[in-house]
């Protein structure tokens, strides 16, 4: 629809320019021709009082007098094919003002839409690169328990939702416009209330967690939630041992998330290192062998 009006108006221009142009062309190829002509009708019809003697100064110094009208009528058509000249070249002025204005709109979409392009790459390659970081840390930390733990069939029932987790660590950044290109998150964006997570911890060391129930532990898993770490505690209840066993493959996944969030700057090393201690000595409260300090 812009396209089609463009080329309306273009061609209106077009019209525009031709007519004035011509106009401009006629205006200036008939001063001369109707000067001479009014000079030739006066000299014919007053012939008989005209002196052709240019020997007398007064038929030189009486000429502009004597042929003012002529004079009068090149001055007026120069006159008028100055303003329609003027008036052409304002058209034409007009006509590349706009050309120009036009090809500036176009290099101006050209590079938003480059530049869209661009940050949308660079969105997709920075939240790829930290979802890869995330599967790489979780990979390690998950076979690094199992190897532990392999005679007790641990099985990790731990899932990150990396995308999720991108958004509330780089909520500046989109497909649009990419602020952070960072990996290692700053510490100011804290994500998890680390004082209110271990007095959670902390609560846990008067209960008989052999008793427990995992639902009773909602609260826990709850606070990880929001940046798209899930804890799937159906899977705890399939473990082949049972008597709280589950609680402590909970506490070993909890474990891992610590870990993993402290490699990405998360978590500071003295918080990263007093949470993993409550965590190992809950573990250890339940079965003295599931988690080794």
């Amino acid at each position: 629809m812009e396209r089609k009006e463009s080329e309306v108006i273009s061609q209106d221009y077009h019209k525009e320019l031709t007519l004035w142009k011509s106009r401009f062309k006629i205006s200036f190829y008939a001063t001369p021709i109707i000067t001479i002509v009014f000079f030739l009708l006066q000299a014919l019809f007053t012939s008989e009082q005209l002196s052709t003697d240019f020997k007398l100064i007064e038929n030189w110094v009486g000429f502009s007098s004597t042929f003012k009208l002529p004079i009068g009528v090149f001055t007026s058509m120069v006159a008028i094919t100055s303003l329609i000249g003027m008036y052409f070249r304002s058209i034409q002025v007009s006509h590349q003002l706009n050309k120009i204005e036009k090809q500036l709109d176009i290099s101006q979409q050209q590079f938003n839409l480059a530049n869209k392009k661009e940050n949308f790459v660079l969105f997709i390659e920075h939240r790829k690169a930290l979802s890869e970081l995330v599967k790489l840390e979780l990979k390690e930390q998950i076979s690094y328990q199992s190897n532990i733990f392999q005679s007790r069939d641990f099985k990790s029932a731990l899932c990150i939702d990396s995308q999720k987790l991108y958004k509330k660590l780089f909520p500046e950044n989109s497909p649009e416009e990419m602020v952070c290109f960072d990996l290692w998150v700053p510490k100011s964006k804290e994500i998890i209330n680390i004082e209110v997570l271990s007095e959670k911890l902390y609560s846990l060391s008067n209960l008989d967690l052999l008793k427990v129930n995992l639902i009773s532990l909602y609260s826990f898993y709850e606070m990880f939630l929001d940046f798209g770490v899930v804890f799937q505690i159906n899977s705890y209840g399939s473990c082949q041992n049972k008597g709280g066993i589950e609680i402590a493959y909970f506490f070993i996944d909890f474990y891992i998330v610590i870990n993993v969030l402290s490699k990405l700057g998360l978590i500071e090393e003295t918080d990263t290192q007093r949470l993993r201690g409550k965590i190992i000595s809950l573990a250890l409260d339940i079965n003295d062998s599931l988690i080794p300090e």
